[in-house]
């Protein structure tokens, strides 16, 4: 990784940091507030994760966990949100619980799949590999099929601030869940090349 990268994952982290704290002197509803300073918290303990691997060659285990419990929480604050706007009736509400549900199922499969690839696992190591990069890859087009839904559904009072709210998640998630995978990668570059790298070699 290069000099400049632990740099901008470390202000990744502070400027996280920061929201969740703000966040915390606000008075929104109390669930929506709890969601957002947990993504929040998450991606900023996650930001500093890579910084130290960047910085110290630390396992990568420890990445690789955070990063789905991050997409996650960022899945909890977006079906909030998405009630918000939407107010759905009951039976919508439980649709919705219920796939967020299964959302969360999947990511305790991904992260079963992280520590089983970490304490060598006896299926192939390129099995595993490409079961973790589709995982990721599918978590970050289930963010963005949920940015769709929250910008469709939304009132029109609402859209403009929603928006912005959309643009800023579709530009973060998926794109970092998509940079850090990127197959071509060697030598000290492994861990901004991606998971591919750091997958190869268990910790």
């Amino acid at each position: 990784m290069t000099t400049v990268e632990p740099l901008g994952y470390a202000t990744a982290s502070a400027c996280f940091l920061f929201l969740a704290l703000l966040a915390m002197t606000s008075r929104h509803s109390r669930r929506l507030k709890f969601t957002f300073i947990a993504a929040t918290l998450l991606s900023s303990i996650w930001a500093g994760a890579v910084t130290h691997r960047a910085l110290f060659d630390s396992p990568a285990i420890l990445v690789q966990l955070l990063e789905p419990l991050r997409d996650l929480a960022w899945f909890g604050f977006l079906f909030v949100v998405l009630a918000f706007a939407f107010q759905p009736n009951e039976r919508t509400s439980l649709r919705l619980r219920k796939v967020f549900g299964w959302i969360a199922a999947f990511t305790a499969g991904l992260l079963f799949l992280t520590i089983y690839r970490h304490t060598g696992g006896a299926a192939s190591a390129a099995l595993t590999e490409v079961n973790l990069y589709a995982g990721h890859v599918l978590m970050s087009v289930g963010v963005l099929v949920l940015l769709e839904q929250l910008c469709r559904n939304s009132p029109p009072e609402l859209r403009r601030g929603i928006k912005y709210l959309c643009m800023a998640s579709a530009a973060c998630l998926p794109s970092t869940s998509f940079s850090t995978r990127t197959p071509c990668c060697s030598g000290r570059s492994r861990l901004s090349c991606g998971m591919r790298a750091d997958l190869s070699t268990p910790s």
